[in-house]
């Protein structure tokens, strides 16, 4: 690995405004992305896969966690959320900076893998 980007958690609680906070970010900070999460639930009305969520159903998202593919991840109204941790390594070859959405107890568990982040 050449450059490793820098990790940048936004954490709050579930509709706390993480999102909106990143998207006003990527219009100003240069060579930056946002990290997708993945979850269970259904695509809202203009969502879509790949943009706005990785949509997995609740069996595919359960064998991910069986083979360990997730940094973290938390159930929350019935659904499961959760950070891919290949695609976070390849976000972070790509670009400088990558934002990363995570609500509070997301957060607990990056800290406990040592995952570097501000």
């Amino acid at each position: 690995m050449n450059n490793i980007g820098t990790l940048i958690v936004i954490s709050a609680p579930s509709g706390g405004g993480k999102t909106t906070v990143i998207r006003n970010l990527l219009e100003i900070v240069p060579d930056s992305a946002r990290l997708i999460t993945t979850t269970t639930r259904a695509p809202r009305e203009g969502e879509a896969d790949a943009v706005d969520y990785h949509f997995l159903s609740k069996t595919e998202f359960e064998a991910k966690i069986q083979k360990g593919d997730f940094l973290e991840y938390v159930e929350y109204a019935d659904h499961y959320y959760g950070t891919d941790k290949h695609e976070l390594q390849s976000m972070l070859e790509r670009y400088r900076y990558v934002f990363a959405a995570v609500e509070v107890r997301g957060k607990k568990s990056f800290e406990s893998a040592g995952v570097p982040m501000f």
